[in-house]
This record gives structure tokens, sequence and C-alpha cells, in this order.
């Protein structure tokens, strides 16, 4: 073995690192080396070994000598070589599979993904980061998964596999199936494995089929008349009950004809309607069906496509309208009769073209909207120019849908006259058809309806007014200023206005003390130094209150008035406003304003503030008397106390 030249058996590829050890090794620069290198067997084989040299204590003048120590590795090379292959292959499978594999420790934090996340959850490896509920959605089933990851960290062993509801990096929802693994070292968990598959598909077929059972079982148990028809065809696929029953046969042989061996339109005529339907043109239809008995009947059918069962089907709902329809024709009938005396009649009637003009106006409409010749609107749109948009607006909706729909329509709503009176009508719009059935005109019958709004708003006023009194007694005020507080925000509410004001009023000094403003005229007061004590005689309209005994209603406040004697700088503005004197005991005690209702202020505002007030003075003097009552009890009991001693 001393005579064999060692890097004639070193493999080529060693040879070179090999000499650079030895070159740096005789030069003094290192003191050893350690290299891993491969000696050629004499069959052409070789082995790997771990090589140590370090050098040798010589005498002087001798040569360098060298330690040379070789251990056989070739065993373990080949393990590690096995190993490495093994992870390749292993990775390999990972990464060319379809499913999601990764990794998470127990702190659920994610330490590897396959690139498959990629294609299923659109983010790249990089973007995928923490734990998997960042990228879940909020459905209540995700927690079970947790929860089973939960408990194999807890013991170590695999538990059953679960649905996950993943949202993707466009924001769509995606379903996956996830298998996990504890990994375990020294009886600790110390990881998670798992893969997860996409069965978005899957879930969605499962989806599909209890849709289908739930519409089934919809289908066959409701009491609406419900047909399935193949639309190219249109053979009777299935019927619930209700169409057996309806049409009089037996479910069996309705589902053995063809839907044009009931409807009296020809084949070719239904194959378009039913053409439209399944392109979605069209899907609301009036037909006359022939039941089995040979009747005819007057059906209204919504028909659409649906997919049931893989196939593209026409899903249609079957309504009975025969009766509606003879009474809408009846009437018809009867309205082209009662054109002989409608011109007398006391309803406003109208009659517009197709094209929604003016065609037409009875007297009794004229008058009441005070028109000299309404032949100056004929041939020009309805409603009129001067009508306001509460009414224009539903009346035309209202127009359209009656040339579009045929059906015959009623609103409420309040119009203008030609001078700006407010009028209310319930106007009724029915179409007439010529015998082609084709739209002829819109009859608009109109029967005005102002008092009985009236009385409806005064009802409600009245209902309002005896709330806020209820209210009033009801409650348990201690003091005055929580009394007048409460009674002006119910004015304020009670008259529909937006600012009020409370100002008591004494008869000997003749002065004015303001005692109240609402929230909103706080808010909206800027005045600098409000004063609260006015004199009779400089006040306008409080003072005419006063000085009149009566109510003053300004409905126009920008508009030259004599009761008024100007606003300091900063007051809330004013639109409109009634201000009411107070009496109690045969004296006026105060003056109540309210200001800002969107409409006008009326008598009967001023009669709702009356008798509010009148009731809040008597629980006002109420609240005296016991103050003094209290008062009187104590000077009493104090008395009596005195006397013992």
């Amino acid at each position: 073995m001393s005579n064999i030249d060692w890097m004639s058996i070193t493999h080529p590829d060693d040879v070179q690192e090999d000499l650079d050890n030895m070159a740096l090794l005789n030069a003094g620069k290192i003191d050893g080396f350690n290299m891993q290198k491969r000696y050629i067997k004499p069959d052409g084989s070789y082995v790997w070994i771990n090589m140590t040299i370090a050098p040798m204590v010589v005498q002087k003048n001798q040569e360098p000598r060298h330690l040379c120590m070789i251990e056989d590795i070739t065993e373990q090379k080949e393990m590690v070589q096995s190993l490495k292959m093994s992870e390749e292959k292993l990775r390999n499978i990972f990464e060319n599979s379809t499913n999601i594999f990764y990794s998470h420790n127990t702190d659920h934090v994610l330490t590897y993904v396959s690139p498959q996340v990629e294609d299923i959850l659109g983010y790249t490896q990089d973007e995928v980061k923490g734990n998997w509920a960042n990228f879940t959605s909020d459905n209540p089933i995700n927690e079970l998964g947790f929860q089973y990851t939960l408990k194999a960290i807890e013991t170590g062993k695999r538990q059953p596999l679960y649905n996950l509801e993943l949202v993707k990096k466009s924001g769509e929802k995606v379903w996956v199936e996830v298998r996990e693994t504890p990994i375990v070292e020294n009886g600790k968990v110390v990881s998670i494995v798992g893969s997860v598959v996409d069965i978005t598909e899957r879930i969605e077929a499962i989806q599909v089929k209890e849709s289908e059972a739930r519409f089934k079982n919809m289908f066959l148990g409701h009491n609406a008349t419900m047909l399935l028809i193949e639309p190219e065809s249109g053979d009777i696929i299935d019927a619930n009950d209700a169409a057996a029953k309806f049409y009089g046969y037996t479910k069996s042989n309705l589902c053995s004809i063809n839907i044009n061996d009931l409807n009296t339109l020809s084949p070719e005529q239904v194959a378009i309607e039913r053409n439209k339907a399944l392109l979605k043109k069209r899907n609301h239809f009036i037909f006359n069906h022939r039941i089995a008995n040979g009747t005819v009947r007057t059906v209204e059918v919504h028909s659409s496509p649906i997919k049931y069962e893989d196939k593209q089907i026409l899903f249609s709902i079957i309504y009975d309208i025969t009766e509606q329809k003879q009474a809408e024709q009846a009437l018809i009938d009867s309205e082209k009769k009662l054109n002989i005396w409608i011109n007398h009649s006391p309803a406003c009637t109208k009659i517009v073209d197709p094209d929604l003009n003016l065609q037409f106006m009875s007297e009794s409409g004229m008058q009441e909207l005070k028109i000299e010749d309404v032949t100056e609107f004929y041939g020009k749109p309805y409603p009129f120019y001067f009508y306001p948009d509460s009414f224009k607006v539903p009346m035309r909706n209202n127009l359209e849908k009656v040339k579009k729909t045929g059906e015959t329509i009623t609103q409420e709503a309040a119009v203008l006259d030609i001078q700006g009176n407010e009028l209310w009508y319930r106007s009724t719009l029915v179409p007439v058809f010529d015998d082609n059935e084709e739209l002829e005109y819109i009859m608009i019958v109109s029967l005005e309806i102002t008092d009985r709004k009236r009385d409806e708003q005064a009802l409600k006023n009245n209902e309002s007014r005896l709330k806020s009194l209820v209210s009033i007694f009801q409650r348990d005020f201690h003091e005055h200023r929580e009394l007048l507080d409460f009674s002006l925000e119910e004015s304020i509410k009670l008259t529909e206005s937006k600012l009020g004001f409370i100002c008591l009023y004494d008869n000997k000094t003749e002065q004015f003390s303001l005692f109240s403003w609402s929230k909103e005229a706080m808010k909206e007061c800027n005045i600098e130094d409000p004063q609260s004590i006015f004199k009779l005689e400089k006040t306008g309209i409080w003072g005419d209150a006063v000085r009149e005994k009566r109510a003053i209603i300004i409905n126009d406040y920008h508009a030259p008035n004599s009761h008024k004697k100007g606003i300091p700088k900063g007051h809330a503005k004013l639109k409109k406003v009634i201000v009411i004197p107070v009496h109690f005991n045969n004296q006026i005690v105060a003056v109540v304003g309210v200001a800002n209702k969107e409409t006008d202020y009326t008598q009967n505002d001023v009669l709702h503030l009356d008798i509010l007030m009148k009731n809040t003075w008597s629980i006002l003097h109420k609240i005296e008397n016991d103050v003094f009552i209290k008062e009187q009890n104590k000077v009493l009991t104090k008395l009596n106390k005195d006397k013992d001693k």
C-alpha cells in the first residue's frame, strides 16, 4: 500500500480539490484539512471516503510527512443520496399534483404551501402567509374544521377529513376537502401536514340535487296549477295535483299529452310564444285553454326556462282568470254605453289616446279645475302642465302601465286647479280596446275627494291632539319649566312646525317675558345679546295677539304685513307664523307661537294650540297649588313643633 500513488486512484472530479489542499498544506498556509472524496477500485467502481490529513513532526532536514486518516463513508453517502432522491420524488409529487400540500406549526402558522395554491386560490406561494383562517369565508361550517385541527394538535391523532369554504384572491368562493396528519416527535405534536382538494364542483352538484329535490316537493305540493313542458316539442313532462284538478285529467293522462292539446291557438302560434319564453323575451301570457270537459277557460300563464335534471325545460304557473276577464269585458261594454250621459256625471271624466294626449274632458272637470276652454288642451299631453309632480309622476307611470299591461289602475293624488287651489281626486284608469284588441283610448274617471281628505287629515290631527293631551295628563310634572318645555315641543309636533316659543305675559306691567324657545329655534338663533323682557307697546305679532285677543296667522312672512315690526339681526328665519293668546281665569297669561310649517296655517292649528295650552295652564295651576300646599304644611309643622316646646 505504501507504493500506491493515491492521486492515481482518486476520482478525476476530486483530484483538483485534493491538489489545492495539499499545496496549501505544504506551503504552511493551513495546518491540515478534511475532505470527502472518491477512490476508484480495480473493478472500476468507487468508494466514498472521509479523509483527514495533518502534518507530522519530523527531524531536521527530513522530508515533510503527513498523517492521513481514512474512513469509508460509502454507505452513508448512498443513504444520503437515496434520501435526496426520495425527497425529490416526493417534491415532484407535491408540485405536480392537482392538490395543495401544506404544513403548519402548532400555532397554525403555515410553514409550507405547494405551488398548486395559485391554481386553486389564485395566490402565489409567497402571498400565502399566516394561517388558513386568513383565507376562509364566514361560513359557519369552517368552525368544525378548525376544531378538528385543534383536536389533532392536542391528541396527536389524525382526525376525520373536513370541508372548508375558502375565498380566492378574486373574491370568488371555493369549497375544499382537507385531510390532515399530526407530526409527533418525542411524544409531542410539532406540526400538522395536510392536503387540500378542490371539491367545488362536487358541492355544487350536491346543491343542485338538493335544490331539485326542494323544487320537486314545492312543485308537487303547491296549490297553484303548475306544468313542466319540453320547450321544443311542447310535451308536458310533469304536472302537479292542482293542474290535474284544474284541467280535469288524471296526472298520468295530463303528462301524456301536448300543450297544444290544451291551447286554443294553432300549434304554430303556440310554438312561437313558447320560444319567446325559452329565450326570456317574454314570460307572461294570456291564453284560452280547453279543459277535459270541453269548456274553454281564460288563463294567465307565467313561464320561464329552468334547468331540471340536466335539461332546459319550461316551468309554467297557470292562473284561471276567466271570471276576471269577463268582469273586465263587462266593465268595458258598460262604459261604452255610458258615453251618452258621461258628460253630465259629477265625476271628472277624461279620455286620452294611446299617445297619452288629451282628447276629451267632461263638463264637471272643467268646472272643478276652473278651465274656461278645455279644447285648448286637446291633442296635448296629459296630465296638465300646472299639476304638481306629486300627481303628474304617478299618473304618467300608471298611464304607461295601462298601455303596457291592459290593466285597470286606481290612484289617489292631489292636483291644482288653474288658479293654484289644491283638489284631491281618486282616479281610475280604464283601457278601452277596439274589436281587434288594440288599445283605442284610456278613460280616466276622477272623483273629487277633497272633503274626505280634509276630514281624514282633521281626524289625524284630532288623534295627534288627543295623544298630546293624554301624554301631558299622564306625565308627572314637578315644575313649570318641565311642563311648558314639553307642551311647546308637543305644539310644534301637533302643527307640523319647525320652531316655537312661549312668552309669559303680565297684565299689570304689560310686559312679555320670553320663557321657552324650542330646541331648533335655539340652534338657528344667532342674536348676540338677546333680550328676554318685551313691552307690549313695542311688540308686533305678539302684541297684536294680546291687543286683539285672537290668534294672528301670517302664511307669507316676507310679504308686507301690518302685524310685523321687524326682527333682530341673527333671529331664526321665519316663513310662516302663528301666535295665539293663552287665556286662563279670564286673563291673557301668555302667548304661544309656532313657525315654518310646510303648508299654510289654518284655524285647525289655532284650535289645536288653544285646547293644548288651556289644558297646560290647568296643570300648571295644579302644580302651583301643590307647591303652595306643601309650603303651608311646612309652616304648620314648624308651628306645631314650636308649640310643643
